[in-house]
């Protein structure tokens, strides 16, 4: 269980085992708010679930210009919906942030 605006899509559909890729996109959430003032996906409980399973997160240059574009790759892999698809531990992510300067 979670708050769901801070949920994987993993943890919110049950699809696959939960490991600390579920973390780094939850944590990627938050990166995401404190960057841009608010999360990628608002709306009802089933509005939100449904929003991050069927869309890309909007852009984090979209709300906050000027994001360096390594830092907006960075949270982007992290906010794949993939399990697979983002950074293979925390620190790989950790890394890539400062590495962009973040």
């Amino acid at each position: 269980m979670g708050t769901v605006t801070y949920m994987s899509p993993e943890q919110s559909t049950a699809e696959y085992a939960l490991d600390s890729r579920s973390d780094q996109y939850s944590l990627a959430l938050v990166l995401y708010e404190m960057r841009v003032g608010e999360p990628p996906f608002t709306g009802s409980t089933a509005q939100i679930i449904t929003r991050r399973i069927t869309e890309p997160p909007p852009p984090l240059a979209a709300g906050r210009p000027g994001v360096p574009v390594r830092v907006e790759r960075a949270v982007s892999r992290a906010l794949e919906r993939v399990p697979g698809d983002r950074f293979p531990s925390l620190a790989d992510w950790a890394r890539e942030l400062e590495l962009s300067g973040t």
